[in-house]
Formats: structure tokens, C-alpha cells, sequence
């Protein structure tokens, strides 16, 4: 019995390490080569997004400073314009 409790106290802290070590390997490979880099500029941002449906959204999206309008449904994506503010 206390060889299963030894095992137990140094297995749990292990398999814990192991499980967030691989999810924040995996958010960094996810986020890309741009992420890594360090310089923090992005050129995609995310303003807003209104979902009409579970397959139908509408996003305003900033791309290098101009906003655009995006529609996103079953069929794909499409640049319904540019925004402009005022």
C-alpha cells in the first residue's frame, strides 16, 4: 500500500506537467510565426462579429488599418466592403 501511494504522489504532479506543458506547446504553435516573433504587431484584428444563425455571421475586421466588412455562412466567406466610420 504505501508503494501505491509513492507511485501516486510522484505520478499525479508528472501527468499534470505533461498535460499543461503540451497545451502551452500547442498554443504556441497554433498562434503562428508572426506571434513568435515578439514585435507584437498584428495585421488581423477582430473589431466585432454578430452571429444571425448557427451557420450565418457578419465581422468587422481590421486589416492593416482599413475595416472590413465580412459575411461567413455555409457557403464560405465574402468581403461585403469597406467600412467607414462617421
Amino acid at each position: 500500500m504505501l508503494v501505491y501511494i509513492i507511485k501516486l504522489v510522484l505520478l499525479v504532479p508528472l501527468v499534470a506537467g505533461l498535460a499543461w506543458g503540451s497545451l502551452w506547446l500547442w498554443k504556441r504553435a497554433q498562434s503562428g510565426p508572426a506571434a513568435q516573433a515578439g514585435d507584437g504587431a498584428r495585421r488581423l484584428r477582430l473589431i466585432e462579429s454578430v452571429s444571425f444563425g448557427p451557420q450565418t455571421r457578419i465581422a468587422l475586421v481590421e486589416v492593416d488599418g482599413r475595416a472590413l466588412l465580412i459575411g461567413q455562412s455555409r457557403a464560405g466567406l465574402i468581403a461585403l466592403g469597406d467600412w467607414a466610420d462617421g
